[in-house]
C-alpha cells in the first residue's frame, strides 16, 4: 500500500526571461516573494498536519492492536485456565492504555474525535468489566458459565469498540487525505509563483535565489518525510506479528510475512489466490456475506472466526477483522484484513471440551449425588442425581455454599475442611435437605482433585442415600433380638434332638453295612448273569447263522428271490442280535469297571479318534476340524469310548451329505470344561430329545442308518461316572450338536461301581 510517492512531488519550474522593467520587477519579486513566503509556511503547516495525522492513524492502530491482545489473552484463559495468558492480558491492557494516552495527547484540537474517545474509552471500559468478570468466573467456577458469560455479552461490546475506532480511523483518514490534497494545492500554488518570481529574478538575482534555496530545501524536506512515512507503514506492515493482508479494489492481494507464514505460500504465490482459495469451503459463504456487507457499506469493518486452508492441505483457524478503507468520495479503495492464528487455542478449546464432555458423562453416569466444592466452599457442579435429591434445578445450585445443602451446616462445613486438609474423607454421615423440608440421610465420600501445577483446586464428592440401609439395619437389630430369643429356645430343642440323632444314626450305619454287602453280592450276580447270558445267547445265534449260511449255499438254487431275501433277513437280524448283545455287555461293564484316574490331552484324543473313524470311510468327502481344548483328570480308555461314540455318530448320521463338516470346540466356564461336537448330517426332532440316551432307543430306521442304539447311554454312564453330564440339540436334516462337561481338571469321584 502506497500513501505518497516521493517523485509525484511537485518540482519547481524552470526560470524563464520576461522583459520588465527594474521597477516592475522589483514590485513582482517583493509581491510573489511574499506569496512565495506565505505558501512556503502553508506547506509546512500542510506537512506537519500530515505527519500529524500519521501520527494519530499509528496510535490507533497501536490501540487496535492492544484490544486485540487483551481479548485474544482473556479468551485463551476463559479456554485454558492457564496463567501464562493473564500475564499476555495485562500486557495488552498497558499496550492500550500507552496508546489510549498518546491519542488523548493527539487530538486535543479535534472536538469531534475527542467525544468519540469519550465513547472509546467508555465501551473499552466495559468490555474490560465484561473480560475481567469472565476472568473472574473462570477460575471461580469452570470453563463453562465463564464462557457463557462472555458469549452472551461480548458480541455487542466487542461491536461498539470496533465501530468506534473505525469511525476513528476513518476520519482521520479522511484528514489525511484532505491534508495531501491541501499539500498538493499549496504545491502547485508554490510552483507558479515561483514561475513568475523567476521572471523576476533577472533583475534581482540574488534576493530570488535566496527564496529560491529556501524552497528548494522545504520541498526536499516534505519528500523526504513523506518517504520516510512510507517505509515507517511498510515496516509496521511486514514486521507485524500479526498476519495482514492489503486487497485492492481490482482485486490484486499483498500479504506480509505473518501471514506467509501461517498458510505456507510465498509472497509471489499470493499475487495468483484469492480469498475463496484460501478458505475452508464451509466458511466461504460467511466470508463472502461479510465481505458484501462492507462494499454495500453496511459496516467498515467485520471480524469472523473461520478456517483456512494451509498449502499442505490442514486446516488453520483464525480470528480475522476486515476493514474496508474508501476514497473521500465514499468510493472503496482498498480492503485491510488482520489474522490471529487462533489454531492452538481451538485445538485446546477442544481437547479440553472432550475432557469436560467425558467427565461430565461420568457425572452423569452416576447414581449417587455428586457435587464439586471450589476451595471457598462454594458448588462449581453437580450431576442431574444431585438436583433430584435436592428438588433445585443445577443453575440454582451452582455457586451456593455445599454446607447450606445439609441439615447441619457447621458439621458439612467440617467435613469440608476436613478433605481439604487430609486429601479424601470416607462415610461422614450427613442429613441432605430436599427443597420441600424432606431430610435424607446420606453417607459423604470425597477426595481433592488438582490443576496441572499439582495445586489442589478443588474438592468432588458423592453422597450415597442410607436411609433404606437403615432402616433395615433398625429392623435387623430388632429381628436380631427376636432371633436371639428363638435360638435359646432352639438350643434347648436341638439338645434333646442331638442325643435321638445319635441313636438314629448308630442304627442307620449298621443298615448301610448291611445293604453295601447285599449290593456288592448283587452286583457279582449281575455280573455273572449278563455273562451267563451272552454265553448262552451266543451259541443259538451261532447255529442260526451258521446254518442259513449252508442252506443258502447248498439250497440256495431252489429257493426264489423272495426266499433268498428272508433268509438275509435271519441272518441279519442274527448279526444284530451279537451287536446288541456286545453293547449290553459293555454297559453292563461300564458300571464296574474301576476308574483309572490321570491327566488327559483331550485334545490330542479328540484329533486320534477323529482321525482314525474318518480313515475308516476312504470313499467320503469328511472335513474335520479341531479347535485346542481343554485337558481334564480322568480314565483315558472309558473317555476314549465316549469320543469314539460321539464322532462315531457324527460321521454316520452325515453318510448322506456330498461334503460332511464335522467339528470339534471346548471352552472352560466356572468349575467345567465343555466339549462340543458339530456337525451337519440328519440331525433329529428336539420334541424325542428324552430318549437319544436310552439304551437300545433309536430316533432313525436301521435301514436309514445302522447301530444298536447304545453308544450314547454308554457315553452317558461313563460321564456320570467322571462326575459329568452329556445333553444334545439338533434339527431334523439340519445336524445335530452334542456337548459333555467334565469337572475342571479337578480329580475324578472316586465313586464304586455302579450295578
Amino acid at each position: 500500500m502506497t500513501i505518497v510517492n516521493a517523485d509525484q512531488r511537485p518540482s519547481p519550474g524552470r526560470l524563464a526571461n520576461l522583459p520588465i522593467s527594474i521597477v516592475a520587477a522589483s514590485l513582482m519579486v517583493v509581491l510573489f516573494g511574499g506569496i512565495a513566503w506565505k505558501q512556503s509556511n502553508n506547506s509546512e503547516n500542510s506537512i506537519n498536519l500530515i505527519a500529524h495525522s500519521e501520527r494519530v492513524v499509528e496510535a490507533l492502530h497501536e490501540a487496535d492492536i492492544g484490544v486485540l491482545q487483551t481479548e485474544s489473552a482473556a479468551r485463551g484463559y476463559i479456554i485454558t485456565g492457564l496463567p501464562s495468558f493473564l500475564i499476555e492480558r495485562r500486557l495488552g491492557e498497558q499496550r492500550l492504555t500507552t496508546a489510549l494516552n498518546r491519542i488523548q495527547d493527539l487530538i486535543a484540537d479535534n472536538q469531534t474525535q475527542r467525544q468519540r474517545l469519550k465513547r472509546l474509552q467508555a465501551a473499552l471500559k466495559e468490555r474490560l468489566a465484561l473480560l475481567e468478570d469472565g476472568v473472574r468466573q473462570r477460575s471461580r467456577v469452570g470453563f463453562e458459565p465463564a464462557s457463557q458469560l462472555v458469549a452472551t455479552r461480548a458480541q455487542g461490546s466487542m461491536q461498539r469498540v470496533n465501530t468506534i475506532l473505525t469511525s476513528m480511523q476513518h476520519d482521520e483518514q479522511r484528514l489525511l487525505g484532505e491534508r495531501y490534497a491541501q499539500l498538493k494545492l499549496d504545491q502547485a500554488y508554490t510552483t507558479w509563483f515561483e514561475l513568475l518570481a523567476a521572471l523576476s529574478l533577472i533583475l534581482l538575482l540574488s534576493t530570488y535565489s535566496s527564496l529560491f534555496r529556501q524552497q528548494k530545501q522545504t520541498d526536499q524536506r516534505r519528500a523526504d518525510e513523506i518517504v520516510q512515512g512510507e517505509r515507517r507503514f511498510r515496516y509496521l506492515f511486514e514486521h507485524s506479528a500479526v498476519a495482514k493482508t492489503i486487497r485492492q479494489s481490482n482485486d490484486a492481494m499483498e500479504v506480509n510475512l505473518a501471514c506467509c507464514q501461517m498458510l505456507g505460500y510465498s509472497q509471489q504465490e499470493f499475487s495468483g489466490l484469492n480469498w475463496a482459495d484460501l478458505t475452508h469451503p464451509d466458511d466461504r459463504q460467511a466470508t463472502l456475506k461479510a465481505i458484501n456487507a462492507l462494499q454495500m457499506g453496511n459496516s467498515d469493518s467485520v471480524r469472523l472466526i473461520k478456517r483456512f486452508l494451509h498449502k499442505d492441505g490442514s486446516l488453520v483457524w483464525g480470528d480475522q477483522s476486515l476493514h474496508l478503507r474508501r476514497t473521500t468520495s465514499g468510493e472503496p479503495l482498498d480492503t485491510i484484513s488482520e489474522i490471529v492464528d487462533i489454531t492452538k487455542l481451538k485445538l485446546e478449546e477442544e481437547a479440553h471440551l472432550a475432557v469436560l464432555n467425558y467427565a461430565r458423562s461420568l457425572i452423569e453416569a452416576s447414581l449417587d449425588p455428586m457435587v464439586t466444592i471450589s476451595p471457598g466452599g462454594l458448588i462449581r457442579d453437580v450431576n442431574e442425581a444431585m438436583a433430584q435429591a435436592t428438588g433445585q434445578a443445577r443453575e440454582a445450585l451452582v455457586g451456593q455454599e455445599f454446607a447450606a445443602l445439609f441439615s447441619d451446616q457447621a458439621r458439612a462445613r467440617e467435613g469440608c475442611r476436613q478433605v481439604f486438609e487430609h486429601g479424601s474423607l470416607q462415610d461422614f454421615d450427613l442429613r441432605l435437605r430436599h427443597i420441600s423440608g424432606r431430610l435424607i440421610d446420606v453417607e459423604e465420600n470425597a477426595s481433592v482433585y488438582r490443576d496441572d501445577a499439582g495445586v489442589v483446586a478443588g474438592v468432588v464428592a458423592a453422597a450415597r442415600d442410607v436411609t433404606e440401609h437403615l432402616r433395615l439395619e433398625h429392623e435387623l437389630q430388632a429381628l436380631n433380638l427376636d432371633l436371639e430369643g428363638r435360638v435359646i429356645a432352639r438350643t434347648a430343642e436341638l439338645k434333646r434332638s442331638e442325643q435321638e440323632v445319635r441313636s438314629l444314626n448308630a442304627e442307620l450305619e449298621q443298615r448301610v453295612q448291611e445293604r453295601t454287602a447285599e449290593l456288592h453280592i448283587a452286583n457279582e450276580e449281575l455280573g455273572a448273569f449278563a455273562y451267563s447270558v451272552s454265553h448262552d445267547l451266543r451259541a443259538p445265534l451261532r447255529a442260526v447263522d451258521g446254518f442259513s449260511r449252508k442252506l443258502l449255499l447248498n439250497y440256495g438254487q431252489s429257493l426264489d428271490d423272495e426266499g433268498h431275501r428272508l433268509l438275509q433277513v435271519v441272518r441279519d437280524n442274527a448279526v444284530r442280535m451279537g451287536q446288541l448283545i456286545d453293547d449290553l455287555l459293555a454297559f453292563s461293564r461300564m458300571g464296574r469297571r474301576e476308574l483309572q484316574a490321570q491327566d488327559v490331552d483331550m485334545e490330542a484324543m479328540a484329533r486320534a479318534v477323529g482321525d482314525e473313524l474318518c480313515s475308516l470311510e476312504p470313499g467320503r468327502d469328511i472335513a474335520f476340524t479341531c479347535s485346542p481344548l481343554p485337558s481334564t483328570r480322568g480314565d483315558a480308555a472309558m473317555l476314549r469310548e465316549v469320543w469314539v461314540n460321539l464322532l462315531g455318530n457324527a460321521i454316520k448320521f452325515t453318510g448322506k451329505q456330498p461334503l460332511a463338516h464335522i467339528s470339534v470346540s471346548g471352552e472352560v466356564k466356572g468349575e467345567e470344561a465343555i466339549y462340543t461336537i458339530r456337525d451337519d448330517g440328519a440331525g433329529f426332532d428336539m420334541a424325542y430329545a428324552d430318549k437319544l440316551f436310552g439304551v437300545f432307543q433309536r430316533l432313525h430306521r436301521q435301514d436309514e442308518f445302522e447301530g444298536s442304539g447304545a453308544g450314547l447311554a454308554i457315553a452317558q454312564r461313563i460321564l456320570r461316572r467322571h462326575g459329568g453330564r452329556i445333553w444334545g440339540e439338533g434339527q431334523p436334516n439340519q445336524g445335530a450338536t452334542f456337548s459333555f462337561a467334565l469337572p475342571n481338571r479337578g480329580d475324578v469321584p472316586s465313586a464304586s461301581p455302579t450295578p
